[in-house]
């Protein structure tokens, strides 16, 4: 056997490092803990310009300045309202930069911690339950590895009421079921969905019906 081939067989035997210097990465099915982490960052977190001449109160008046600047027509402003109806992100902007005075505010506040969290991207989706104080229920079992899920399956939808925080097999069975679910109930004047009604889904699955 050549070398070459040698070495591709030994490194399929290496376990994946994830990113974590050697260690075998877990993060990824700790997506409510690690979006709880941010939460806890943001409300701790002043956020001072990069010529540190300016602080901001907050970090959420940071992340809605940040979004305005970088979105012309506000669709983040739209996905906070009270209206129903899908709102849709760009597919190609589904991960946003954290802005960088927060960044910046997060090294000076709190060093090299390893403890807390930083990161330079993370979901728009996180962004949006953040904004409107969506988190997930820490009463529940394994709270902790909940994944932010779209009640209206529409994986670039920012609406903050579309947004709910479940199980990996929640989430996935709203995709499998939407058919049934979105389904009118054939009761007599009840006028809500099969979702709703039987409650396949808590909370409730609802039409993906575009702005």
């Amino acid at each position: 056997m050549s070398k070459i081939k040698q070495e591709k067989k030994d490194n399929k035997k290496k376990p994946s490092s994830g990113g974590m210097g050697g260690r075998i990465s877990t993060d990824h099915i700790k997506n409510a803990a690690r979006f709880m982490d941010f939460v806890h960052v943001m409300k701790t977190t002043c956020g001072i310009d990069m010529k540190q001449t300016l602080i901001i109160p907050n970090a959420r008046d940071v992340w809605l300045k940040y979004l305005k600047q970088h979105n012309v027509k506000h669709i983040y402003e739209i996905g906070l309202s009270s209206l129903s109806g899908c709102v849709l992100w760009p597919q190609s902007l589904l991960r946003v930069n954290v802005p960088m005075c927060l960044q910046h505010a997060i090294n000076k506040q709190f060093g090299h911690d390893p403890s807390i969290w930083k990161a330079k991207k993370i979901p728009i989706t996180w962004v949006m339950c953040f904004l409107n104080g969506n988190t997930p229920d820490r009463a529940k079992n394994c709270w902790e590895t909940f994944e932010c899920s779209h009640r209206c399956t529409t994986d670039n939808c920012i609406r903050a009421s579309h947004l709910t925080w479940e199980s990996k097999s929640d989430n996935q069975s709203r995709g499998h079921s939407k058919r049934i679910c979105l389904q009118s109930c054939k009761h007599q004047d009840c006028g809500k969905c099969l979702c709703e009604c039987a409650e396949i889904h808590k909370p409730c699955c609802i039409q993906n019906v575009v702005l």
